[in-house]
């Protein structure tokens, strides 16, 4: 007899601990699908972009708190609604925004997606060369600057990038006051 009075209280536990865990849903709020799937709702997101992007506009500077938070929504919108319409753009002015912040590897991987998930975007070729720009003036590392405007002037050979970044390559390293002397020495000549 022991044995089924040991089993009879252990079923009374359960039945004890079903009733107070596993029923008691009705306080809890109810989950929408979104949280179910972790996915945020993209009118949400929206929302939270021009709500930021007008307080922006309205500081003289963008400082670092807001610059992160901007880029933050950008990212979060990409990652989840990668394929909208609006995510190329989000992406691009992510990148803008770190680079514009000095944050340079964080730019130049964000100008890579760019040119990488939206090859035909307008200002794919400007992400290119936009990388070119923050290993030669933030990084100072021209051998990779000079790799980047190269494939600039390859892939976009008749376009104004392209005499940007051929001007780019031929002024790699040089200080403004080597530039100002050629410039000046050019003159001259004319």
């Amino acid at each position: 007899m022991p044995k089924s009075i040991s089993v009879s209280r252990l079923a009374l536990l359960f039945l004890l601990l079903f009733g107070l865990f596993g029923c008691n849903n009705s306080q809890k709020p109810a989950q929408t699908s979104e949280q179910n799937s972790g996915r945020p709702d993209r009118d949400t997101l929206l929302k939270k972009i021009q709500f930021l992007e007008q307080k922006i506009s309205t500081e003289q500077a963008i400082d670092y708190k807001s610059g992160a938070e901007m880029v933050s929504a950008y990212l979060a919108f990409f990652n989840y609604y990668s394929k909208d319409a609006f995510s190329a753009d989000y992406l691009f002015k992510a990148a803008d925004i770190t680079m514009n912040l000095k944050q340079s590897s964080k730019a130049i991987e964000l100008f890579r997606k760019v040119v990488e998930f939206y090859p035909d975007y307008k200002k794919s070729s400007f992400a290119l060369f936009l990388q070119g720009f923050v290993y030669e003036n933030q990084l100072k590392d021209f051998k990779e600057a000079k790799k980047i405007y190269e494939e600039v002037i390859r892939k976009y050979p008749h376009t104004k990038l392209a005499d940007d970044a051929s001007a780019s390559i031929a002024n790699l390293g040089k200080s403004d006051e080597e530039l100002i002397k050629e410039f000046e020495k050019k003159n001259k000549v004319n």
